[in-house]
C-alpha cells in the first residue's frame, strides 16, 4: 500500500468516473460514480486499474476505477500537501541567578558582566559572612549542593551551576560573547581572569584582611576615628615595601598593555579592540586594589602603571557599567 494520492479529472460531464467492486472491468458497478475534483487515496495499483479510498469529495467510499481509459487520463497523481510549518514555539526562558555576599568583593565581577550585556538575573546577596552560605553547603545539601568545593559566588543559569570565579566568568563570558570563538582567544581570556584572581589573592586579600582586624581591634579597643586613620596613613606610608605583590602583579598586566599596543592587534583591551570578559575582571580587581584606603594616591597610579590607568578609566565609562557603578554610589573600598 503505497498511500498515494490521486486526484479525479476525468468524468466532468457524466457526474463522474465509473467504480466497480472488483480489479475486472467486468465486476460489479456500484451505483454511485466518483465525481471529479476527489481525492482518493491508492490502496493498490494493477495496471491501469486503481483501487482506492475517499479522502475528499463525493463517491463511494472506495472501489476500483481506471485512471486512464485509452489515452485519455481520469485520474492524475497528486503531490501530497507540505505539512502546515509549525508553528515557531517560544524560547525556553534564559534564568541567570548569581548568589554571593553583599560585600562586593570577589563576586562584583560577575555581576559586572551582566550589567555591562544587560543581561537581565537575580542577584541574591548574602549579608552574613560566611554563615549565610551555610545552607546551601553540602552539610545542608548533601550530594544536592550546587557548591563543588564549598565556595561560592555561585552562577546558575537554566539549573546549571558553577561556583568558581574564574569558570563562573568564562561560562558567561563564552555565552554572552563577550570573547572571541577560537582557541586562541579563549585560551588568553581565561589565562589574564585566572592571573587577575592570583592577583585579588596575592596583592587585595591580604590588605583587605588587614585592615579588617584593624576595625575589629579598634572597635574592641575603643578607638577614636582619629586613631585608626594615623593607623591607616601609618599603612600607606610603607604600603609598596609592606606588600611587594602589589607592584610585581601591577607590573604584569602593565607589560601586557604595552607589548598590546605595540602588535596588530592594539587596542584600549586585553584581548585587542575588543572587550572581554577578562577585561571586566581586571577592571575590578584593579578597582577594588586601587579604592583601598591604605593604597598610593591616584598621583602615583597613574604615574607608575598609565597604561593600566587608562584601562580602568575606559571601562569604568562603558554606558551600561558606568550606570551600574554611579548607582551602586561610585567608585569605593569594597568594605
Amino acid at each position: 500500500m503505497s498511500g498515494q494520492l490521486w486526484e479525479v479529472v476525468g468524468g466532468g460531464g457524466k457526474g463522474g468516473i465509473l467504480v466497480r467492486e472488483g480489479s475486472d472491468t467486468k465486476s460489479l458497478e456500484l451505483p454511485d460514480r466518483l465525481a471529479s475534483g476527489s481525492v482518493v487515496k491508492e490502496l493498490k495499483l494493477a495496471g491501469e486499474r486503481l483501487q482506492y479510498a475517499l479522502v475528499s469529495g463525493t463517491g463511494p467510499q472506495t472501489g476500483w476505477v481506471s485512471w486512464k481509459l485509452k489515452d485519455k487520463e481520469l485520474l492524475v497523481k497528486k503531490e501530497e500537501a507540505a505539512p502546515a510549518p509549525e508553528k515557531p514555539t517560544e524560547p525556553a526562558p534564559d534564568i541567570w541567578r548569581h548568589v554571593y555576599f553583599e560585600t562586593p568583593t570577589r563576586g562584583e565581577q560577575i555581576r559586572l558582566l551582566f550589567y555591562l550585556t544587560g543581561t537581565p538575573f537575580e542577584d541574591v546577596k548574602l549579608k552574613e559572612y560566611p554563615t549565610d552560605l551555610d545552607p546551601y553547603r553540602a552539610a545542608s545539601l548533601g550530594d544536592e549542593t550546587p557548591l563543588k568545593f564549598d565556595q561560592c559566588p555561585i552562577v546558575q543559569h537554566n539549573g546549571f551551576s558553577i561556583s568558581q570565579t574564574g569558570a563562573a566568568m568564562q561560562y558567561i563570558g563564552e555565552k554572552l560573547g563577550l570573547v572571541d570563538d577560537s582557541p586562541e582567544a579563549r585560551a588568553e581570556a581565561c589565562m589574564l581572569t585566572l592571573g587577575s584572581e592570583e592577583m585579588r589573592n596575592k596583592v587585595f586579600y591580604p590588605i583587605f584582611n588587614s585592615l579588617n582586624e584593624l576595625f575589629a581591634r579598634g572597635r574592641e579597643e575603643g578607638l577614636t576615628q582619629e586613631d585608626l586613620v594615623k593607623q591607616i596613613a601609618a599603612m600607606k606610608a610603607v604600603f609598596c615595601e609592606t606588600w611587594p605583590q602589589y607592584d610585581i602583579w601591577m607590573g604584569h598586566f602593565e607589560r601586557h598593555l604595552r607589548r598590546r599596543a605595540a602588535t596588530s592587534a592594539a587596542g584600549s583591551f586585553l584581548l585587542g579592540p575588543k572587550l572581554c570578559y577578562a577585561d571586566v575582571a581586571l577592571y575590578d580587581c584593579i578597582s577594588a586594589i586601587w579604592t583601598l584606603p591604605c593604597c598610593e594616591g591616584v598621583a602615583d597610579q597613574k604615574k607608575k602603571y598609565p597604561l593600566l590607568f587608562e584601562f580602568r578609566k575606559t571601562l569604568r565609562n562603558q554606558p551600561k557599567l558606568k550606570e551600574y557603578i554611579d548607582s551602586r554610589g561610585g567608585e569605593f573600598w569594597a568594605a
